[in-house]
């Protein structure tokens, strides 16, 4: 009884684990595919000055009405201390956000960074999912009263932490007192991305971008109204979603509206300072924006595209120094053909068409004065429909600049020692210079030093890895007492195995004549074979002489190389040498075997000569057995048989047959009432037999014998008096073989003659 209840148990537990664990999994899946982001914000008193009229307030307060049900947002101030309404994992309410906005005043007397990110940092790694901080700042991380070398030290860590945790974190610089060297380094340390924003109305263009970044909006139009009354914006129905943020930067309620040549209700969100417009797209449209009076309002265009346009850059948002050129660019990544596809750059105001190569659109971004650049790029079709965009937001520094004195090659072979050098591109005095070069793999790093070299930053790389790699330099300078650093762009590279080839000789089966053409053939190994392109090689003979050069390629497994003055020598040695980068073995040995023209024409006819002789040797022989032949058997050859004759007189005798070739008729007489036979004489002729022997001479008779023996001979029998066979059938001439008996009436006696 207690055993069944202890199996009713078991069958429980397991029903209930089958039916919870996978809505566990599933929440955990969830949970990882959720995105969660911390806004800190400065609430230190400098803020009044810098952003007046609260407008940072009404920019988060729309990005917290532009997220969507997959994003987590939370809103902390840091200052004297770090203020927060809820944790992140409580999954604080948009009401709660909102409050906690209102609660902001600006009025710390510190600007303690440290402790937001680490309370920033702490929310973060309570959670699951991709992580974000935001970080708004308008001047220097300043704690009264404190070690300010230990609490950057304190801040180092925790950064590293971040990047561990891969927390991204993007920070803003709000004002010419914003910390940028700090905020940028910390960016640039977790692949975050660097703002600057002069004023305040700046932030609703950057909110929107970071957030349009994180959930694959681009804007594509931005602009304060100051009088402008409207604007017309055609979409392409690869726009999938749309967004059109207004806000008004003074305190009051926006005077923009938003109409649809579809004619299409678009719907919105609005509070007292701000609306949202937003909607699905599917068609060709155009959005006209219009102003209804004069005012100041921030307007922005959003678009999630159903393709996206990407550029070489990790970010779309970097820090170069001035001077520095930045080769850029940009594809639209689809796979459907787009008749007429053109894109656009828009830089400092200034609008231009994009140069095409193939599906790519390249162009080079340098600046001679410091200064925020975005850079706005927008894909258009024919009827120029925007298909799709992005902007790139480049801040140029005054840092001393430092550019690559040659270009970084795409291709870089592992383990072989290449330079990097970097040169100063302006004129100005340097206390000191050092950096590091950074190659980034998938899940490793490799750092080369840079070292001062006549006048050059100089590094000495050799890359132990294979791989997809971004290769950064970055760059540190002492001017004026004063220290700057900063990375340059980075270049996409590929670290491949150094190329190699080993050529081995094929065997060689015959000689080949000296100072005639010869091909000689070298055999690629296919597992030592590394090569990506046609290999020049040069080959030597073995006292170090030129002999020709040849090419190998990628998808060779064969070679040949032909010669034209081989000398005569056995096991001939070839030396390569090439002077590419590819690796070659020095040498081959061979089995080639160059012979003189007498040589080389005894090889090429011997068999001739030899088989001419066998038969020559063979055809005497033969001839010698059939004269052996004919002289043994056909010259000697006799016919021999006896007869047997019957007289109707009761008399019977044997008469001989004997036939050679001396006396190759035989006659038979009827002499005294008896038949003889006689070679020679005729007398009372019955009949006779004759030898018939094959036309020809000894050789032709012999080898007639030799195939047909006996059968070459042929012996007949010719009557000459009236004759019958037993029958009574008249005869005439026969051959012996088929001759029958016969009867011969003669002086009224009747002669039988049996032949056998």
């Amino acid at each position: 009884m207690l055993m069944k209840r202890f199996n009713r148990v078991l069958i429980v537990l397991f029903l209930l684990l089958f039916i919870i664990e996978p809505l566990t999994f599933k929440n955990i899946k969830a949970s990882e595919n959720e995105k969660n982001i911390i806004l800190l914000i400065d609430n230190s008193g400098s803020m009044q000055t810098t952003d007046s009229k609260r407008l940072s307030l009404v920019a988060a307060s729309m990005l917290i009405d532009t997220l969507d049900s997959n994003t987590n947002l939370n809103i902390l101030s840091f200052g004297d201390k770090v203020s927060y309404a809820k944790k992140l994992q409580d999954k604080p309410s948009k009401e709660i956000l909102k409050q906690q906005l209102s609660d902001i005043k600006f009025t710390d007397q510190n600007t303690n960074l440290k402790d937001g990110i680490a309370e920033a940092e702490a929310q973060l790694k309570a959670v699951i999912g991709e992580k974000i901080i935001i970080v708004l700042s308008d001047g220097k991380e300043d704690i009264k009263g404190a070690n300010m070398e230990a609490h950057k030290k304190e801040l180092d860590s925790i950064i590293s932490d971040a990047q561990k945790e891969k927390i991204k974190i993007h920070s803003i610089g709000l004002s010419k007192q914003s910390d940028k060297e700090a905020l940028s380094n910390i960016s640039n340390k977790t692949d975050g991305d660097y703002f600057y924003s002069e004023n305040a109305s700046g932030l609703f263009d950057i909110f929107s971008k970071i957030l349009g970044n994180i959930n694959g909006f681009y804007t594509i139009k931005q602009y304060i109204t100051n009088g402008k009354t409207e604007e017309k914006i055609k979409l392409s129905s690869y726009v999938d979603e749309v967004i059109v943020k207004i806000a008004s930067c003074e305190d009051r309620f926006p005077s923009v509206d938003v109409m649809d040549s579809k004619g299409s209700e678009i719907s919105s969100i609005s509070e007292n300072r701000y609306k949202i417009y937003k909607f699905k797209n599917s068609e060709d449209r155009t959005l006209t924006i219009s102003t209804k009076e004069d005012s100041r309002d921030s307007v922005i265009v959003q678009i999630k595209s159903k393709v996206s346009i990407g550029i070489n850059s990790s970010s779309d948002t970097f820090e170069i120094p001035y001077k520095v050129p930045v080769n850029l660019q940009s594809v639209l990544n689809t796979d459907k053909q787009i008749s007429d596809l053109h894109m656009y750059k828009v830089d400092e105001g200034k609008k231009e068409e994009i140069e095409k190569n193939n599906n790519e659109f390249k162009f080079t971004f340098s600046k001679d004065k410091p200064g925020f650049y975005p850079v706005f790029i927008t894909a258009c079709d024919g009827n120029d429909n925007i298909i799709s965009a992005k902007y790139i937001n480049i801040n140029v520094t005054d840092n001393p600049p430092f550019y690559y004195s040659n270009p970084i090659p795409e291709q870089i072979f592992k383990d072989k020692a290449f330079a990097i050098d970097l040169k100063q591109l302006d004129s100005s005095k340097l206390d000191s210079a050092s950096g590091a070069i950074h190659v980034k793999y998938e899940d490793k790093e490799e750092t080369f030093s840079f070292k001062l070299q006549n006048g050059l930053l100089h590094a000495d790389i050799s890359l132990k890895n294979t791989g997809d790699v971004k290769i950064s330099s970055q760059i540190t300078v002492m001017k004026d007492g004063e220290n700057h650093s900063y990375y340059l762009p980075y270049f996409k590279a590929k670290v491949i195995d150094s190329p190699q080839i080993t050529l081995c000789s094929v065997i060689y089966n015959k000689p080949f004549k000296e100072n005639s053409p010869v091909d000689i053939r070298f055999v690629i190994q296919g597992k030592d074979k590394v090569i990506y392109k046609q290999e020049k090689i040069s080959l030597y003979d073995s006292s170090n002489n030129h002999l020709k050069d040849f090419f190998v390629n990628p998808k060779d497994s064969l070679v040949t190389v032909t010669l034209n003055n081989l000398k005569k020598g056995n096991n001939i040695k070839f030396l390569f040498k090439t002077e590419s980068d590819i690796k070659i073995n020095s040498e081959v040995q061979t089995n080639l075997r160059i012979v003189s023209s007498g040589e080389y024409f005894w090889y090429r006819y011997k068999v001739v000569f030899i088989g001419g002789f066998i038969l020559a040797a063979l055809a005497g022989a033969f001839v010698s057995l059939c004269i052996f032949i004919y002289n043994t058997k056909v010259s000697k050859y006799e016919f021999n048989k006896k007869l047997s004759c019957r007289s109707s007189e009761g008399g019977n005798r044997f008469v001989s047959v004997k036939l050679t070739n001396k006396y190759k008729f035989c006659y038979l007489n009827f002499i005294d009432g008896n038949v003889k036979s006689d070679n020679l004489k005729q007398d009372n002729l019955i009949g006779h037999f004759i030898l018939s022997t094959p036309d020809g001479n000894k050789i032709i008779q012999g080898l007639r014998y030799l195939i047909h023996k006996e059968k070459i001979f042929r012996i007949r029998y010719v009557p000459k008096l009236k004759q019958r066979d037993l029958k009574g059938n008249p005869i005439g001439p026969m051959d012996y073989n088929q001759a029958k008996a016969i009867r011969i009436e003669i002086n009224e006696e009747i002669i039988t003659i049996y032949f056998k």
